[in-house]
C-alpha cells in the first residue's frame, strides 16, 4: 500500500519559520483553511512547520489521481486514522458496493465517525488537492465531510488552484478561510533569510532585490537560482531577459547539467517512481550508495523531502519531478524507458503499492504486466470496495487482450456487477467458456457463481436457466470444490439460482441443506447472515412459515451478538417485513419497514428501499391503513428505475390491489396486467403466480370467468411445480370462488375443503392481495359446512372480519364482541372475557341500558333519563359524552358503538348480543325444517333472567319481561309440539326446563301437570301444583288461577 500517501513529509533543516503566516492561520477562526498557490510556493512546508511549531497533532493525506475512486480515498483515510490516532479505535468503514447509491450519506457518516474519535485540537491535512480530477465525485463527498467539521478540528487543504465550486457554495463557503499567492509569496525579509540558509555565496542586497523582484517571492524559483550559483555570481542581464514561467526549467536544466553522469542517471530513473525508498533506488539504478545520495539530496535541500518512518520514502518536489520525467522521456531510449518503468513497477508491487505500479505499467504499455497485477491484486481491492480502481486498470488494457484472458474477463465481470449486470453476465460467460477450454475447474466455478449473481443483482432471472444448464454439465459432486470459501459461495449461488428461477428443481432441497450447513460455519458474519436470509425468503414463498420464523429468529440472535454491516442489518429487516406480511404481523411489519428506511437514509445503503416500501405498503393495506400505504407507494413510485421490471411489477401489483380493495375492479386490471407482464419478463415464478391469482380475482369480479380460469390454471401449474403449499392454497381459494359464482356448490365445497386443509396445516393467515369481503364469503361458507372450523375461526379473528350482512345464522361465527345478559352480565372480546374493574361501572351501565332498550337507534334522552334521572339536560349530556368515551376506550374499538342523529346503536357487524340472538331464534321457529332442533337452539340461549344482578334498576324490567314472555312462548310451543305427538316424556322435559328458568310461569306449571296426568304420574302432577302455588305466593303474592285449580281438582278425583 502507498504509505507515503498518509505520511507527513519531514522538515529539512534551515527552513524559514513564517510566523507572519502562522498568525494568519491561528486567527483564521474557520474550520477549513484553503492554501492555494503555484507549485513551489512553499505550501506543504508552511503547513508542516506550522503544525510542528504549534504542537498540533495531525493526520496527513497526500492526494493523487487514484483518489478519483472514492473508495481509495476512504480506504487510505481509514489507514491514516489508525496510524495517526490509535490502532485500537473502532476502524472507519470501507466504501463497499452497497453504499454507492448513497455516497453523500456515507461520506457524511464517515466524517462524523472520524471527527468523533479525534482529540481536540487536531488537524487533517489534504496535500496537493489539485491532483483530484475535476469531474470526480470526490469533491462532493469532501463537501459533505467538511460540513460536519466540529470545533477543535481543523481541515487544511493545499492546492495549486482555488477550491472547486462545489466546496464553496451555500453554507460550506462560510466555513473556509483562504491563503492565496499574495499571502504565500516571500516578503523581502523572508527571502533574505531563506537565501542565507541556502547558499554560501555572498549576495549583495541590490542583487538580492533584483532576484526577489524577478521571482516575485516565488520560493522554488528563488531556490533554483540560488542553487545554480554554486559559488558564482548572478547573471543580472540573463535574469532580466528570462520570463518567469521559464525560470524553473532553465535553472533546473542548468543544475542538472552541472551534476556528474551517475547522479544524472540516478535522478532520471528514480524520478519515474512517485515516492521511493533507498532500497528501491538501489535495485532500480544498481547504485550501491543510493541511500547516501538520497540523504545528501534531502540534507542539501535539493528539491527532495523524506518521510519520517524508519524506512523513509523520498519524494522529489513535484515541479522538479515533472522536469526530471520530461527529461527522461526526452533523452532515454524508448525501450530503456519502458524497461525502467517495468522494473520500478515490480518494485512497487513488491512493496504493496499496486496503484503506483499500475500507473508505471500503463505508461510502459506493458499489458501483460497490468494483467498480472490485476489478477494478483483484484481480490483484495474488491474486498476493500475498490472495484473502480480495478475497473480503471482494466480499461487501460486493450480490449483484444482482455478478450482472450479469462481472469481479466472474470474481474471485469466483478467490476461491472453493480453498474451493468447484463454486461457483467456476458463477461462471466466468456470467462467461463475460456476456463472450460483450459479445463480450469476453479475458474469455471468462480465464473458460474459470478454469472448467477449477476442475474440476481439484475433481478432478471430467466438467464439463470442457461447457468443451471451449465451446472448440469459441470456435475459437481461432494468434495469437488477445493476450498471452503468457494464451496460456501457456490452453495448459496446454486441455491439462489434454483430458488428464484427453478424452485421445482430436483436438487433444490439438497442444495438448501448444503447451503444451510455451510452458512452456519461461515466465519464472515455478513455472508453468514445474508445467506441465512436467502433461505428464510425461500421458505416464506414456499409456505414453510414455521421453519422460516425459526431461522429468522436465529439470524436475529446472531446479528445481536456480532457487528454486522448496515447492509446486512437492512437485509435482515427487509426479511422481517416480508415475514410479518406472510404471517399477519402487519403492524410490526410497517414499523420495521420505516425503521429500515430510516437506517437506509442514515447509512446511505439504499439497496432494499423499493422492496421495503413495497412490503411495508402491503402490510399497511392488510391493516386497512390506506394513508400509510399511499405514503409508501408514492415514495416507491418516485424511486422506481423503469428498467427494473421486478420493481415495476411489485409497484403496479400493489396499486392494482389498492384499487381492488376499493372495489374498483375495472381500474385495477390495467395495473395488474402491467405487473404480470413485468414479472413474467423477470422469470421469477412465485410473484408471477401471485399476480396471476390476483388478476384472476379481478377478472372474476368484472364478469370474465373464462380468462380468470386460465390465469388460475397457470398459477396452479407454478404452485405445484414449486411444491408451494402456500401458493396452491391461494389458487384453491380463488378456484372455489369461481365454482361458487357458477352455483356449483359441490365443486366449490370440495375446493374450499382442500384449501382450508392446506391453510390449517400451514398456519396461513394471509394471502397476497386478499380482499376482506372475499374472505368473509369463503369463511362463512366454511363455517356453514363445518370446514376446518378452528382454523377458519383463527382466520376470521386475525383479519377482524365484519361481514356487511352479519352471519346471525351461524352459531360458530367468531364475533369480535359478545354481550351476555341472560342469566347475568358478561362482556367477551374475541374469546376472552373482559376483566371489568370497579371504575368501569358507569360505562358498563350505559352498555346494559343500551341493550335493555333494544340496542339499536336508542335516543340519547332515553339513556340519560335512565342513567342520570335527577340531572338537568346539559349536565346529563356531558355525563353521557364522558361515559360513552370511557366505554369506547374500554372496548378499544370505535366501530362497535355508532352515534348518529342523537341515537346510539350497537353495530351488529362486530357484536353479538344474546337478547338479539334469542329473539331471532324464536322468530325463526315457524320456518324451521327441524322443529326439535330449532327449539333446542332457541332455549340454549336463555340462561336466566335478563340482567338478573341488576333487577333493582327499573329500566331493566321491560326487557326482562319481554325475554321471559319469549321463553314462555318457546317452551309452550315446544311442549305443545311434543304433546301433539303424545311424547309426554319430552313434553315434560321442556316444561320442566322452562319452569327452572322461569319459576312463576304459571301456564308452564299447568301444562306440566297435564303431562304427568297423561302419564298417570298423579303424585308428580300434585307436587307440581303445590310448587306452583308456593312460587306464586312467595314471588308474586297471588294465588293460582282458576284454570290451575281446575287441573288440580282433576288430579284428585277419585282419591
Amino acid at each position: 500500500m502507498a504509505r507515503h500517501k498518509i505520511t507527513a513529509p519531514g522538515l529539512a533543516a534551515g527552513i524559514v519559520h513564517r510566523e507572519r503566516l502562522f498568525q494568519v492561520l491561528d486567527h483564521a477562526d474557520k474550520p477549513v483553511r484553503w492554501i492555494s498557490g503555484p507549485g513551489g510556493s512553499g505550501k506543504t512546508t508552511l503547513v508542516s512547520s506550522y503544525l510542528e511549531t504549534r504542537g498540533i497533532p495531525a493526520l496527513w493525506y497526500q492526494a493523487d489521481q487514484s483518489d478519483s475512486d472514492p473508495a481509495t480515498f476512504f480506504y487510505y483515510m481509514g489507514l491514516a486514522f489508525q496510524d495517526s490516532v490509535s490502532p485500537d479505535r473502532e476502524p472507519l468503514p470501507l466504501l463497499t458496493p452497497e453504499y454507492l447509491a448513497g455516497l453523500k450519506t456515507f461520506s457524511r457518516r464517515y466524517f462524523q465517525q472520524l471527527f468523533a474519535q479525534l482529540p481536540a485540537p487536531y488537524a487533517i491535512v489534504i496535500d496537493n488537492y489539485q491532483e483530484i480530477p475535476a469531474g470526480s465525485p470526490f469533491h462532493e463527498l469532501i463537501a459533505e465531510g467538511l460540513a460536519q467539521c466540529p470545533d477543535g478540528i481543523t481541515v487544511i487543504a493545499t492546492s495549486r488552484e482555488e477550491p472547486p465550486a462545489v466546496l464553496t457554495v451555500n453554507e460550506t463557503a462560510a466555513r473556509f478561510a483562504f491563503l492565496g499567492w499574495s499571502d504565500l509569496r516571500f516578503s523581502f525579509d523572508e527571502a533574505r533569510e531563506f537565501a542565507g540558509t541556502q547558499t554560501s555565496s555572498h549576495i549583495e542586497t541590490e542583487a538580492l532585490a533584483s532576484l526577489y523582484a524577478k521571482t516575485d517571492g516565488w520560493i522554488a524559483g528563488l531556490l533554483l537560482i540560488l542553487e545554480s550559483l554554486d559559488g558564482g555570481t548572478l547573471d543580472q542581464k540573463l535574469l532580466q531577459e528570462l520570463p518567469l514561467d521559464k525560470v524553473f526549467v532553465y535553472f533546473a536544466d542548468k543544475i542538472f547539467e552541472a551534476r556528474d553522469g551517475e547522479l544524472q542517471n540516478f535522478l532520471l530513473k528514480t524520478a519515474l517512481v512517485p515516492g521511493i525508498t533507498a532500497q528501491m533506488a538501489e535495485r532500480l539504478t544498481g547504485i550501491g550508495s543510493s541511500e547516501q545520495i538520497l540523504s545528501r539530496l534531502c540534507r542539501n535541500r535539493f528539491f527532495t523531502a523524506k518521510s519520517s518512518p524508519a524506512d523513509p520514502v523520498y519524494q522529489y518536489h513535484p515541479l522538479f519531478r515533472e522536469f526530471l520525467v520530461a527529461r527522461a522521456e526526452g533523452t532515454l531510449p524508448a525501450a530503456e524507458l519502458r524497461e525502467i518503468r517495468r522494473q520500478a513497477a515490480s518494485l512497487l508491487k513488491g512493496a504493496d503499492r499496486a496503484e503506483d505500479a499500475a500507473g508505471l505499467l500503463t505508461e510502459a504499455s506493458d499489458w501483460d504486466g497490468v494483467a498480472e497485477l490485476i489478477l494478483d491484486c483484484a481480490p483484495l481491492l474488491a474486498a476493500e470496495g475498490r472495484s473502480e480502481t480495478v475497473r480503471g486498470w482494466l480499461e487501460s488494457v486493450p480490449a483484444e487482450s482482455v478478450a482472450v484472458n479469462p481472469g481479466l474477463l472474470y474481474w471485469k465481470g466483478v467490476c461491472l456487477l453493480l453498474h451493468s449486470p447484463p454486461a457483467s453476465r456476458v463477461c462471466f460467460r466468456e470467462a467461463y467458456d475460456l476456463y472450460r477450454l483450459a479445463d480450469d475447474r476453479v475458474g469455471m466455478l468462480l465464473s458460474w457463481s459470478g454469472g448467477a449473481e449477476a442475474s440476481l443483482y439484475d433481478r432478471e432471472f430467466t438467464p439463470l436457466d442457461q447457468w443451471l444448464a451449465l451446472l448440469e454439465e459441470m456435475r459437481i459432486e461432494e468434495g469437488d470444490i477445493p476450498s471452503r470459501q468457494l464451496e460456501e459461495q457456490m452453495a448459496m449461488s446454486i441455491f439462489n439460482a434454483m430458488a428464484f428461477r427453478q424452485p421445482h428443481h430436483r436438487d433444490i432441497s439438497k442444495w438448501r441443506e448444503r447451503a444451510l450447513s455451510l452458512v452456519r460455519g461461515c466465519a464472515d458474519i455478513n455472508l453468514r447472515l445474508q445467506s441465512a436470509i436467502h433461505l428464510v425468503v425461500h421458505d416464506l414463498w414456499n409456505g414453510n412459515f414455521g421453519r422460516a420464523s425459526v431461522l429468522l429468529e436465529q439470524t436475529l440472535a446472531m446479528a445481536s451478538t456480532g457487528k454486522p454491516s448496515p447492509m446486512t442489518r437492512i437485509t435482515i429487516m427487509n426479511a422481517q417485513v416480508l415475514n410479518c406480511y406472510f404471517t399477519g404481523a402487519w403492524a410490526s411489519g410497517v414499523a420495521v419497514a420505516f425503521d429500515a428506511l430510516r437506517m437506509a437514509d442514515e447509512t446511505g445503503v439504499h439497496v432494499w428501499d423499493i422492496q421495503l416500501m413495497g412490503n411495508g405498503a402491503g402490510c399497511a393495506l392488510c391493516r386497512g391503513d390506506s394513508a400509510t400505504a399511499d405514503e409508501l407507494l408514492n415514495a416507491m413510485r418516485d424511486r422506481l428505475q423503469w428498467g427494473v421490471r421486478l420493481d415495476i411489477g411489485q409497484y403496479h401489483g400493489l396499486r392494482g390491489w389498492q384499487e381492488s380493495l376499493a372495489r374498483r375492479f375495472q381500474a385495477a386490471i390495467p395495473h395488474l396486467e402491467l405487473s404480470l407482464e413485468s414479472l413474467q419478463g423477470t422469470g421469477f415464478l412465485a410473484p408471477e403466480a401471485v399476480m396471476l391469482i390476483t388478476l384472476a380475482d379481478n377478472l372474476r369480479m368484472t364478469g370474465n370467468p373464462t380468462r380468470a380460469e386460465a390465469c388460475l390454471s397457470r398459477a396452479c401449474d407454478i404452485a405445484r411445480g414449486m411444491g408451494s403449499g402456500y401458493l396452491e392454497f391461494l389458487c384453491l381459494l380463488n378456484s372455489a370462488e369461481l365454482a361458487l359464482d357458477a352455483e356449483d356448490d359441490v365443486q366449490g365445497d370440495m375446493l374450499l375443503r382442500r384449501a382450508m386443509a392446506l391453510g390449517s396445516a400451514g398456519g396461513y393467515l394471509n394471502g397476497w392481495c386478499w380482499r376482506p369481503d372475499a374472505l368473509v364469503r369463503l369463511c362463512t361458507k366454511a363455517l356453514e359446512n363445518d370446514v376446518e372450523a378452528a382454523y377458519v375461526t383463527r382466520l376470521v379473528r386475525h383479519w377482524a372480519l365484519a361481514p356487511e350482512t352479519p352471519p346471525q345464522h351461524l352459531d360458530n361465527w367468531p364475533w369480535q364482541f359478545q354481550i351476555l345478559t341472560l342469566g347475568g352480565f358478561q362482556l367477551i372480546r374475541g374469546n376472552e372475557p373482559l376483566i371489568l374493574a370497579g371504575k368501569s361501572r358507569k360505562p358498563l351501565e350505559l352498555l346494559k341500558a343500551l341493550v335493555a332498550f333494544g340496542g339499536s337507534n336508542v335516543p340519547l334522552e332515553r339513556l340519560t333519563d335512565a342513567l342520570w334521572p335527577e340531572t338537568d339536560g346539559d349536565l346529563a349530556q356531558r355525563s353521557f359524552d364522558t361515559t360513552l368515551h370511557r366505554l369506547r376506550k374500554l372496548l378499544a374499538d370505535e366501530k362497535v358503538l355508532q352515534l348518529q342523529a342523537g341515537k346510539l346503536s350497537i353495530n351488529p357487524r362486530y357484536c353479538w348480543i344474546d337478547t338479539w340472538a334469542f329473539e331471532r331464534r324464536c322468530g325463526e321457529i315457524d320456518a324451521a325444517l327441524n322443529l326439535p332442533l330449532a327449539f333446542e337452539k332457541g332455549a340454549a340461549l336463555y340462561q336466566g333472567s335478563f340482567l338478573l344482578d341488576d333487577a333493582s334498576l327499573a329500566w331493566t324490567a321491560p326487557m326482562r319481561d319481554q325475554m321471559r314472555n319469549r321463553l314462555r312462548q318457546l317452551v309452550g310451543r315446544a311442549g305443545g309440539y311434543f304433546e301433539g305427538l303424545e311424547r309426554w316424556d319430552l313434553a315434560v322435559t321442556w316444561y320442566d326446563k322452562g319452569i327452572k328458568l322461569d319459576p312463576v310461569a304459571e301456564e308452564l306449571h299447568q301444562r306440566l301437570m297435564v303431562c304427568y296426568r297423561q302419564q298417570g304420574q298423579m303424585s308428580l302432577a300434585i307436587k307440581t301444583y303445590l310448587n306452583c302455588r308456593s312460587m306464586l305466593s312467595t314471588e308474586l303474592g297471588i294465588a293460582p288461577s282458576a284454570h290451575t285449580e281446575e287441573i288440580y281438582r282433576s288430579l284428585t278425583v277419585g282419591q
